[in-house]
């Protein structure tokens, strides 16, 4: 028999209300295990808890992986041979826990305007976009004349 969709279970109305974790794909988790554990190998585990990080330098290591996987790499090829994007979750993961536990320094620099740039941008490229497509898509469809 199926259990119904909805549920009257107090426990259930309450857990509702709290943070999802079964929302978290499982095979990011495993993934990010693995780079976690290279990392416990390497530097100590939660060492970022015993001596604080420096912001730039996880926010760096965290560029570097996600640029190596957008170039097509998948794995570092070394340790444990982690999937980058593991590891860009491994620094996401150690920024936010140093943020909550007081253990990051905080050496970003003074903060820009990117919220502000990144409106204006948008409002360029939906300004202008449509345009350039149905151009595009004009030239496409004529046939090439010699």
């Amino acid at each position: 028999m199926e259990a119904p969709r909805t549920s009257t279970n107090p426990k259930d109305l309450v857990g509702q209300t709290k943070v999802g974790l079964a929302n978290i794909p499982a095979s990011a988790l495993f993934h990010l295990g693995v780079a976690m554990t290279e990392g416990k190998e390497k530097y100590g585990r939660l060492n970022w808890r015993v001596s604080a990080v420096q912001a730039d330098i996880y926010f760096d290591a965290m560029m570097r992986h996600a640029w190596a996987w957008l170039d097509g790499q998948r794995t570092t090829g070394e340790g444990l041979n982690a999937h980058h994007l593991a590891h860009v979750m491994a620094c996401a993961a150690i920024l936010i826990d140093g943020e909550e536990t007081g253990m990051l320094i905080d050496n970003r620099g003074e903060k820009g305007n990117l919220p502000e740039l990144l409106s204006e941008l948008q409002q360029q490229i939906q300004t202008h976009l449509p345009a350039l497509l149905a151009q595009l898509k004009a030239k496409l469809q004529t046939p090439e004349r010699k």
